[in-house]
């Protein structure tokens, strides 16, 4: 879906993200999974750049589209909102 983003002009629009499906509740840890995705018990906040990130590089995104989608959008994003 995001190669088909990019590939149609749309790189400029891409922001991904991760959720790491835990919080804290009263100052203890408290992970929100389903059964049908056990795994995201385990994923922490460096999943982004751990996992996600070389996911991208291995199915062909450059690093400059990479940089778009976590450095260049969300800081267009927020600066436009905040400054408005």
């Amino acid at each position: 879906m995001i190669r088909n983003l990019c590939d149609n002009g749309y790189a400029s629009a891409v922001l991904i993200s991760i959720d790491a499906h835990w919080f804290l509740k009263k100052g203890k840890a408290v992970v929100a999974w389903s059964e049908e995705y056990p795994q995201v018990a385990n994923r922490p906040y460096s999943y982004m750049i751990t996992d996600a990130v070389p996911a991208l590089l291995k199915a062909g995104f450059s690093k400059k589209e990479i940089d778009t989608f976590l450095i260049d959008n969300p800081r267009s994003y927020f600066s436009e909102r905040w400054h408005a």
